[in-house]
């Protein structure tokens, strides 16, 4: 018998089996439910972190979530267009391909962060915690990046057409085959 190739159980065999697990006090665990933009503004009314918690496809647009702890979670793809994250602690979060545009990301802990491909469109990112992160293939264009540490961040292929980089620290950032044109550094 091939163990990759079983026939599925059926609904009666799996029910059996259940009652079965029952019977010797092996109980299955309840499925979590999904966190919902209700339940997700609930959780923070009540000052709940969201460490290396799975936030996949919410629309958390245009939230006033300011200090936050989202370290360590998964928010790639969720919509957090003109959302106030300042002061917010992001660090090794994904947030590969998430929609951040016009966000308020000012003081923010981004610390290898991977944001692959995301949208930081006239973002505010004044005075944030870059090091590390990954902003490879990001739209940053018109974003404002002034005074903000960003050692050994990865900027390669990123848009940043008429960003702001003024008094901030970029020593070994990685701006290969990047679009900075019209960026301001002084």
């Amino acid at each position: 018998i091939d163990p990759d190739n079983l026939p599925e159980p059926t609904a009666e065999q799996k029910a059996e089996e259940a009652k079965i697990l029952k019977e010797m006090g092996f109980e299955e665990e309840p499925e979590e439910e999904p966190v919902t933009r209700s339940i997700f503004l609930e959780r923070v009314k009540k000052e709940e972190e969201f460490i290396g918690e799975d936030l996949r496809e919410l629309d958390l647009s245009e939230l006033e979530i300011e200090g936050i702890n989202l370290q360590s979670a998964i928010i790639s793809g969720v919509c957090l267009k003109k959302t106030n994250l300042s002061d917010a602690t992001l660090i090794e979060t994904n947030l590969a391909g998430t929609d951040l545009s016009g966000a308020n990301l000012k003081g923010a802990n981004l610390k290898g962060a991977d944001l692959t491909g995301a949208n930081l469109q006239g973002a505010d990112l004044t005075g944030a915690f870059l090091d590390d992160a990954i902003f490879e293939k990001a739209r940053l264009d018109g974003a404002t990046l002034d005074e903000v540490t960003a050692t050994d961040t990865n900027f390669s292929e990123a848009n940043l057409v008429g960003a702001r980089l003024i008094n901030s620290n970029l020593k070994g950032a990685d701006f290969s085959k990047s679009n900075l044109e019209k960026a301001n550094f002084q």
